[in-house]
C-alpha cells in the first residue's frame, strides 16, 4: 500500500500544486525526491492539465537553484582558470568594467534566468509537440500542448544536477532527457519508442545541418 500524501495536499498529485497548503519550501523538495528517488510514480501523480502556472515555477526555481550552484562553482574555480590566461588579458579583465558589473550583474541574475527559462520552455515544448506529432505520439492524448508543457517543465528539475562539479551538465542531459521520455509516456499516453522518436529528431536535424554547412563549406 503507497504511502498517503500530505495532509494538504491534493489527492493524486505532486506536492508542489500543493504549496499554498503545505508551503512552497516543502513542496518543492518533496516534489524533487519524488523526481529523484522514483520518476514513474511522480509522473503518475502529475496531473495532465490545470494551467501553466505550476510547471513553469517550478522549472524556473530549479533553473535559479541549478545556475546558482554553477555559479559558485565557476567562482571557486575561476583563479584555476585564470592561470591559463595571459597576465596582460587577466589583469585588463580584472579592471574593467566586467568586474565592475559583478553586483549589478547578481542582482539580475534571478530576473535575467526566469525571463530565459520562460522563453526556453515555450520554444523547447513546441519542438516537443511538433515532433511528437510527426511520430504519432498524440494519438491518444488528452491533453494536448498543455501535456508537453508539463513535461519539458517539470523535466527541468534534472538542472539540479549542476550541484554535481563539472559532470553536473552532463547529468543533467541524460537525467533530463530520461524524464522527458517518462513524461511524454505518461501525459500523451504514448509509447516509450514513439517518445524517444520525438526527442531524437530534433537532434538529427542539427547534425544534418552540421553536416550541409561543414559539406558546402569545404572547397
Amino acid at each position: 500500500m503507497s504511502a498517503a500524501p500530505p495532509p494538504g495536499t491534493i489527492p493524486d498529485s505532486l506536492p508542489w500544486e500543493s504549496r499554498s497548503q503545505i508551503g512552497v519550501a516543502r513542496a518543492y523538495v518533496d516534489t524533487v525526491a519524488q523526481f529523484l528517488s522514483n520518476p514513474d510514480g511522480a509522473w503518475a501523480r502529475t496531473r495532465e492539465s490545470g494551467g501553466l502556472e505550476d510547471p513553469l515555477l517550478f522549472a524556473i526555481a530549479s533553473a535559479v537553484v541549478g545556475s546558482l550552484f554553477r555559479a559558485v562553482y565557476g567562482l571557486m574555480f575561476a583563479p584555476v582558470w585564470m592561470r591559463f590566461i595571459p597576465f596582460a588579458v587577466r589583469n585588463r579583465w580584472l579592471t574593467g568594467w566586467p568586474h565592475r558589473a559583478t553586483g549589478c550583474a547578481l542582482v539580475l541574475w534571478p530576473i535575467a534566468t526566469a525571463i530565459g527559462v520562460t522563453i526556453g520552455l515555450f520554444i523547447a515544448s513546441a519542438i516537443f509537440h511538433l515532433c511528437l506529432m510527426l511520430v504519432g505520439g498524440l494519438k491518444s492524448s488528452t491533453s494536448g500542448f498543455e501535456g508537453t508543457f508539463r513535461t519539458v517543465s517539470y523535466s527541468s528539475v534534472s538542472m539540479l544536477a549542476n550541484v554535481v562539479p563539472f559532470m553536473g551538465g552532463l547529468i543533467a542531459l541524460v537525467w533530463g532527457f530520461y524524464l522527458n521520455l517518462r513524461g511524454a509516456v505518461r501525459m500523451h499516453r504514448t509509447t516509450p519508442g514513439r517518445a524517444a522518436a520525438a526527442m531524437l529528431i530534433p537532434l538529427a536535424v542539427v547534425i544534418l545541418l552540421l553536416l550541409a554547412t561543414r559539406s558546402s563549406a569545404t572547397p
